[in-house]
């Protein structure tokens, strides 16, 4: 399956993650480990060393695998909770 986030930037490190946002209406996370919450207007992600919510309306996950998900909709915010993500 080709991987967006590996074709640039080689094998991800497993402690730390990348996102990014298109336009306020996609979201595209790699290094996530699990979800915790998902509705409509929040999802919430766990990261190896903290916690990632994308607030937002109309909130869906639209593509999931081994350590990236995509969600569009209407993004409003992210929060990150937990350990930073610089080196």
């Amino acid at each position: 399956m080709f991987d967006f986030f590996d074709e640039l930037f080689g094998e991800a490190d497993k402690k730390n993650f990348r996102y990014q946002v298109a336009g306020g209406k996609k979201f595209v996370l790699e290094g996530y480990k699990t979800i915790l919450k998902a509705d409509e207007n929040l999802i919430v992600i766990r990261l190896c060393d903290a916690v990632l919510s994308v607030c937002g309306c109309n909130l869906k996950i639209n593509e999931l695998s081994k350590n990236t998900i995509k969600i569009c909709g209407v993004i409003k915010s992210i929060i990150q909770e937990g350990a930073s993500n610089e080196k």
